[in-house]
């Protein structure tokens, strides 16, 4: 995973290398930190709620995945293929 300095609007993950890269271009002025551990129904919801929000200034969304055992990281790993990873 790039560390420092990821780009704004971006979702990254601490379980595997990735970064999505969001369509602004300067540094992120927000950090939103989401922990997760068994939330395999509800994640992609809540990535998709949160990425889709109009807060007013770049952000950044970092998931964190705590353990899960109901297969939550191998959806989020999974989304790798869907998302426009850097």
């Amino acid at each position: 995973m790039k560390r420092g300095g990821r780009p704004p609007g971006t979702l990254a993950f601490d379980t595997f290398p990735g970064v999505v890269s969001g369509a602004q271009t300067e540094q992120p002025r927000l950090s939103v930190l989401m922990p997760v551990f068994n939330e395999a129904l509800t994640v992609e919801r809540a990535l998709s709620t949160t990425l889709a929000a109009d807060i007013g200034c770049p952000f950044e969304l970092v998931v964190v995945d705590d353990g899960s055992t109901d297969g939550t990281r191998e959806l989020l790993c999974g989304l790798e293929e869907s998302l426009p990873m850097t």
